[in-house]
């Protein structure tokens, strides 16, 4: 019985151990992605001004979001 448990408790954390290697990996690719993104920011102005539409435009729904929650109240 504690040979079966023993097992299951390796078996458990290898499989722990496998899973953590890939969210290191996931983390360190999505690092890499960003900084690459960033770096477009700074080269390439169509980039820059078509995140800065992105959040005027998200800002705006955000505004008419909230008009309509404030007139719905009062």
């Amino acid at each position: 019985m504690c040979r079966n448990y023993t097992r299951e408790q390796e078996e458990i954390i290898a499989k722990m151990k496998r899973q953590l290697n890939e969210a290191e990996v996931k983390i360190q690719q999505q690092a890499r992605e960003f900084e690459a993104y960033k770096n477009q920011l700074h080269t390439k102005p169509e980039v820059h001004l078509q995140a800065e539409v992105h959040k005027l435009t998200l800002e705006k729904v955000c505004c008419i979001q909230l008009h309509i929650a404030c007139t719905a109240c009062g």
